[in-house]
């Protein structure tokens, strides 16, 4: 997902963060960061900035097998009282193997791979296992292999020159579907315009919480 051209838009959640795989928003949001960073958007361009970068990415795109990078995640939610932040390391395998290690107590890893995922909080004991098979499909069905025009039938999309993230590209994605909508009301990302690395991504979720994730320290095919 880092490697980031509009094909790898790019994570997650709830009010109690990604440390609650069990909600249907928590698991819409990890999996659409698995097929994002596995190779979504790819198709025909059309002539506006989002296409031209789309354009951009394409030898990019053809060279990313895997990714690593750490990140920051802020969420936010009517039920908290204020934002929580986590840290970690992302490691991905594409199309759609992932790993998010976080670092800040409560200590815990989440992983996607073969439509599984898995928590494991070994401070608790803990550890959870769900098939989100039909999950990563219905992602699938709306942002893997859809060209910029079939793309636009299910989305709003405005890129754009971010002058609050210098250096960067902003891509704002806003449903159209209901079907989108009952677990993602809009997508932020922003791509650094020399590299087309995913600089940042934020979900907005239905009931006013969002998750913005930051990354650096992109690595890829280490």
């Amino acid at each position: 997902m880092l490697a980031m051209s509009p094909q790898h838009v790019s994570p997650c959640l709830l009010r109690g963060g990604a440390g609650r795989p069990g909600r249907p928003r928590a698991r819409l949001a990890l999996t659409a960061l698995a097929l994002l960073i596995g190779g979504a958007l790819s198709g025909r361009a059309a002539p506006d900035l989002f296409d031209e970068i789309y354009a951009r990415s394409l030898p990019i795109d053809a060279t990313v097998k895997t990714i690593r990078a750490s990140f920051v995640e802020t969420t936010t939610s009517p039920m908290l009282a204020k934002p929580l932040v986590a840290t970690g390391t992302l490691v991905a395998v594409r199309p759609t193997d992932v790993e998010l290690i976080y670092r800040t107590p409560p200590e815990k890893t989440i992983t996607i791979k073969n439509g599984q995922l898995i928590l494991e909080m070994p401070s608790r004991k803990l550890r959870q296992e769900r098939d989100i098979s039909t999950t990563l499909a219905r992602v699938q069905k709306y942002f893997v292999s859809k060209s910029p025009d079939e793309l636009r039938t299910h989305f709003t999309i405005a890129a754009s020159e971010d002058p609050a993230r210098s250096d960067t590209y902003r891509i704002d994605m806003t449903p159209k579907r209901k079907q989108i909508e009952q677990g993602l009301t809009r997508l932020e990302l922003w791509l650094r315009k020399d590299t087309l690395m995913l600089d940042a991504m934020r979900m907005h979720f239905p009931g006013d919480g969002t998750k913005l994730m930051e990354f650096k320290d992109v690595e890829l095919n280490r």
